[in-house]
């Protein structure tokens, strides 16, 4: 069981690698993440969306609430058609955002750039109280399938 805790462990490693390498890959690319990478790797006490509302219950409706002030705030280029990407928001306990990052980002800069700028302008209400800690990072999925309409 040891050896079974060794491996997961590093395996969480190496996927934290991969992302880090994905991050600095984009910052040297494009200056617009540097302000969004800080978080990425400094809260070891990340969850899951599964493990977040089992711990805190009343996260479910923060985090829907959450994504529904981001994502109208979010105006994707026109140019886009299907594209993907995760955010990682770190939210402190009064509702700032003090800090977000892409976890697995589109190949469309634009995309990634309008998704960073839509959480930055987004106002988010403070954490539920049963929230333990000064902070929590919330994982985001967010989509965009545009249909081609032909007369």
């Amino acid at each position: 069981m040891l050896q079974d805790i060794k491996n997961l462990r590093k395996d969480k490693i190496m996927i934290r690698i991969k992302n880090l390498l994905i991050v600095l890959t984009l910052v040297l690319a494009s200056g617009c993440f540097i302000n969004c990478c800080y978080a990425a790797y400094n809260n070891p006490s990340h969850l899951t969306y599964e493990q977040l509302t089992q711990e805190y219950p009343s996260m479910a409706d923060y985090i829907a609430q959450t994504r529904k002030k981001i994502k109208n705030n979010w105006y994707p280029p026109v140019q886009s058609f299907e594209n993907s990407a995760t955010i990682v928001l770190t939210i402190s306990k009064n509702g700032e955002l003090i800090n977000c990052y892409l976890s697995d980002p589109s190949p469309d800069e634009g995309f990634n750039d309008s998704l960073i700028d839509a959480a930055k302008k987004s106002r988010f209400s403070p954490l539920p109280d049963e929230v333990k800690g000064n902070s929590v990072d919330i994982d985001l999925m967010f989509n965009m399938q545009r249909r081609h309409i032909s007369k």
